[in-house]
């Protein structure tokens, strides 16, 4: 929908995903992530970065804990996240153990899409 220009009905929409799946899923499973980290990207998009932040915030809290800080989807946010701070004029906290440069997020994204894409191709080539 946010790829179609109607931004206000992506945000109503994952607004009202996002209130199901706090409902329904426990408060740090992946998938109450993912929803928080569309609902993020579409307000960055938007210009609402206060709130965006918020909620990258705590999709990458899920993310870092759920699938480790070298997972490709905690990268994305990663990146999202800095984007979002970037915007609002502050730069990410770089102090902290866990956090990976933004530049080596953007790497561990690449690097997980072509392993993701290689093993397709490997298991469709298995199953000939």
């Amino acid at each position: 929908v946010n790829e179609m220009g109607d931004r206000e009905q992506a945000v109503a929409l994952l607004r009202r995903a996002l209130a199901l799946r706090e409902r329904i899923l426990a408060p740090d499973h992946p998938d109450l992530a993912a929803t928080l980290a569309n609902l993020a990207r579409v307000l960055h998009d938007g210009a609402l970065d206060e709130e965006a932040l918020a909620l990258a915030e705590r999709a990458l809290a899920i993310r870092r804990v759920k699938l480790g800080e070298t997972h490709p989807d905690t990268a994305r946010v990663q990146l999202l996240h800095a984007r979002i701070l970037s915007a609002l004029g502050a730069a990410p906290d770089t102090g902290d153990v866990g956090f990976l440069p933004v530049g080596m997020a953007a790497l561990v994204v690449v690097i997980g899409m072509a392993v993701g894409c290689a093993g397709g191709y490997l298991a469709a080539r298995h199953v000939r």
